[in-house]
């Protein structure tokens, strides 16, 4: 998506300053505070708290519930300055709602703001370490439902930021880019923030050093360990996996809107000597810290040594999708069982479909079903699961989310194996059709097309048009109701009154799907 960091737009200047006041540490010491305003690190940190409201009447408030009924969701935003100017216009009243892309959106406006290089990362199957012990644990119950507790959670994808400077407090190898997370997760010396860390600390497993390396190590190179919570009360782990968390760190590429892959900052390549020797250091030196007793944490990790689980040695198994799956249709999700021995098995098989947020925390089931499968000597079977629009439409929020887990135990033996997808619905398409070119004063057209691809009628429809130097605020228009397969087009005519690079965002809603975007760059001459 696009974002509208407008570091220079008038008053943000200001705002940032503000914002400096209103943090703990001018709060209790307004002196100290600001005879260290001249460090980055210092800088960084603070503002790092003060962005979100957990602690002070910091900018953002978070919320993952859904409801947004008496702020904005947080995919309504398109940019930072309207949402740090509602903060301080309303004297100092956090804003509802953000989620971790609004948090390092405005993050990086602020730290731009005031003269500190940052970018935008996000980092896809990302881990929140509750209990920081570079392993994220999910658990399951007998029917593989995921079990809601204080578990750790891996994320669909989670946004932070980095931002270049020297650190004068470490060695010179750990200057340059530093990373942290204005969305409030957990608390770094007793206050909701995280970083400034070192990446250089974090690809080579230095968790002692600060700030926060071990969170934001485990956040993309932690160990995902699958567990079955039985009714009897016992568990057991039936997987192990080293590569599934931190894939395709990226940011936006410079001069242009594409993808920057940088994986290869944060750790070496999956499965490699040097990223395995990296983990078992950095397991080694939370082992050396001082922070939890040290009998309590070798006997954790050494019952982790001993309770690692064979892979698959009887059925292994897959979830494929053979459509693009889009919202307002069918889907035909298809479970590949294959008996990996010489001799017939019989499988218990027990899937669910649910909605997930993109935290990866569960939301509603919507579908559960259990049956038998018998496989001969190294026989694979396709079975199809039906989940039609009509099963799934009522439980969907704005991550659009399903999560299909098919839990299988050979039956007779103590192999289980965990079959997961997550499935991304694709919204609706909108198209933008006007100029790459322009210039100041020229007037020219917009064409907005939307296309109904649900199987029901669209109710309550309207657009929304903004971008800045070339729509003073925001534009809305009003839409009639859009049948199945019904497409229908908007005329805007744009007089751009700044030059440079622009963008016009189009922001589509209705009773059904909110907040559908698409956006065209736009070169205005002078």
């Amino acid at each position: 998506m696009t974002w509208y960091f407008n570091q220079f737009e008038k008053s943000i200047l200001e705002i940032c300053f503000a914002i400096l006041d209103r943090s703990i540490e001018f709060q209790n010491d307004p002196g100290s505070d600001v005879s260290h305003r001249n460090d980055p690190l210092y800088v960084c940190r603070v503002l790092n708290a003060t962005l979100n409201s957990k602690d002070e009447n910091g900018v953002l408030v978070e919320n993952w519930s859904g409801f947004y009924d008496d702020g904005v969701s947080p995919t309504s935003w398109n940019g930072s300055s309207v949402i740090l100017k509602n903060w301080y216009f309303s004297g100092y009243t956090p804003v509802k709602y953000g989620q971790c892309w609004v948090y390092g959106g405005v993050l990086c406006t602020v730290l731009r703001c005031l003269g500190i290089p940052t970018r935008v990362i996000t980092n896809f199957n990302s881990a929140q370490d509750k209990n920081a012990n570079l392993y994220i644990d999910i658990v399951y119950d007998n029917r593989g439902s995921s079990k809601e507790s204080m578990q750790d959670l891996m994320w669909n994808f989670h946004v932070w930021n980095e931002a270049w400077f020297i650190r004068k407090d470490l060695a010179p190898a750990y200057s340059g880019w530093q990373v942290m997370d204005a969305t409030p997760l957990e608390k770094s010396d007793g206050i909701y923030r995280c970083g400034p860390a070192p990446l250089v600390a974090i690809k080579e497993g230095d968790v002692d050093l600060k700030y926060d390396v071990a969170f934001m190590f485990a956040s993309v190179n932690a160990d995902m360990s699958s567990w079955i919570h039985y009714s009897d009360g016992t568990k057991k782990r039936i997987s192990n996996d080293t590569k599934y968390i931190g894939k395709y760190i990226s940011t936006k590429a410079v001069g242009s809107d594409g993808q920057l892959d940088v994986t290869n900052s944060y750790k070496y390549p999956e499965g490699s000597l040097e990223e395995r020797q990296v983990f078992e250091k950095a397991v080694n030196k939370l082992l050396e810290s001082p922070f939890v007793e040290i009998e309590k944490k070798l006997l954790y990790f050494r019952k982790r040594g001993e309770q690692k689980p064979r892979s698959g040695e009887i059925l292994s198994g897959m979830f494929s999708l053979p459509q693009v799956p889009s919202l307002g249709q069918d889907l035909n999700m298809i479970l590949t069982l294959q008996n990996l021995t010489a001799g017939n098995i019989q499988v218990t098989v027990n899937m669910t479909s649910s909605s997930i947020l993109y935290t990866g925390r569960h939301k509603y089931e919507i579908w559960a079903d259990a049956k038998i499968v018998p496989l001969g000597p190294r026989e694979d079977i396709n079975i199809s699961i039906p989940l039609t629009y009509a099963q799934y439409k009522n439980y969907m929020g704005e991550d659009n989310l399903i999560r299909m887990t098919a839990l299988c135990e050979v039956v007779g033996t103590e192999e289980r194996i965990l079959v997961e997808k997550d499935i991304v619905l694709v919204k609706p398409p909108i198209t933008i059709k006007c100029p790459d070119q322009t210039a100041v004063k020229s007037a020219f057209q917009a064409q907005i097309i939307i296309t109904n691809t649900l199987s029901e009628t669209m109710d309550s429809c309207y657009l929304l048009f903004e971008g800045g130097g070339l729509i003073d605020g925001v534009i809305r228009k009003d839409l009639p109701p859009l049948q199945p397969g019904q497409r229908t087009e908007v005329i805007l005519t744009i007089t751009p009154f700044k030059s440079g690079g622009k963008t016009v965002i189009a922001t589509f809603s209705c009773d059904k799907i909110k907040n559908i975007k698409s956006y065209h760059n736009i070169t205005v001459a002078p």
